[in-house]
């Protein structure tokens, strides 16, 4: 008999009381009875060896199910609320300002750095993370006047415009990018890896790959007075400026090598054209709400 079994032994009945007492005391021994005593009477199921291990991988497999489905279910309300908080700053973060009117509307950045679009632009920006990243994308015609602080970008489909602070007017469309300084001075790059410095009066036109520049350019946009200034400038140039601004659809017909002299109203369309004709001694003829023949 040994020593480490045998309280399994006299259980099982394999060893008598009288062996027992070698190992335990006398009232030890009546302890270990009463315990025997009331086990045997306990309504205990009987099962086999297999079925106890068939009942803990059981066990086993439901707690593995219930903690991957919890588990499951905060990784899914987490995505959720990243998503939620995701959408929510965009929405409140970027800003779009429309022109629809056939006037300039100005607005001001969260910087206090001035714009004004011109009929039919759109500029969009970054509200929330603005002071981090001055920049703005422009479609159209724009003038701005940029507070001093970080890096200032104007971006446009044809190219982009760097400043510190400035006044400067962007006019950027299908055909053309033009920039003009008004005060300070600008970088101007074309995304064809073409670039130039422009001080105040100077300017710079981009038709494609070709580059124009000009050092004193005295045609320009006078937003104080909200007109468009000319100075010998070709009439059908004239006649492309006021088609894009006022969303319009004026055809020339005659004197398209003319010379244009005079400024221009930004707000109103029939006194431009009035001053076209009166200038330039052609008739107006108005095919539709949009569509005039110059002759």
């Amino acid at each position: 008999m040994r020593k480490d079994t045998y309280l399994s032994d006299w259980l099982e009945g394999k060893i008598s009381d009288q062996e027992l007492a070698q190992f335990e005391s006398k009232e030890d021994i009546i302890l270990l009875k009463n315990i025997k005593n009331i086990s045997a009477e306990a309504n205990v199921p009987q099962i086999t060896d297999s079925e106890m291990l068939q009942e803990i991988l059981q066990t086993k497999k439901t707690k593995l199910i219930k903690y991957n489905f919890n588990k499951v279910i905060g990784i899914a309300a987490s995505f959720a609320f990243f998503m939620v908080a995701f959408l929510v700053f965009n929405l409140t973060n970027y800003q779009s300002v429309l022109n629809n009117s056939n006037q300039a509307i100005a607005f001001y950045l969260p910087d206090q750095s001035k714009v004004i679009l011109l009929s039919n632009a759109q500029a969009d920006f970054q509200k929330l993370l603005w002071n981090s990243n001055r920049e703005i994308s422009l479609k159209g015609n724009a003038y701005f006047e940029v507070k001093r602080g970080e890096k200032f970008t104007v971006k446009t489909k044809s190219g982009s415009v760097n400043v510190l602070g400035t006044k400067f007017f962007v006019q950027s469309d299908q055909n053309q990018f033009n920039v003009t300084c008004l005060e300070g001075k600008v970088q101007v790059k074309q995304y064809n890896n073409q670039q130039v410095i422009l001080t105040k009066g100077a300017k710079v036109s981009f038709v494609g790959n070709k580059k124009l520049y000009f050092e004193n350019n005295k045609n320009y946009t006078d937003f104080s007075k909200q007109q468009f200034v000319f100075n010998n400038v070709n009439l059908a140039e004239v006649i492309n400026q006021i088609n894009f601004h006022y969303n319009k659809n004026i055809s020339l017909l005659n004197k398209k090598d003319v010379s244009f002299y005079g400024n221009l109203p930004m707000n109103d369309f029939n006194e431009a054209l009035i001053i076209i004709q009166q200038t330039s001694g052609l008739s107006v003829l108005k095919k539709s709400n949009n569509q005039y023949l110059l002759n």
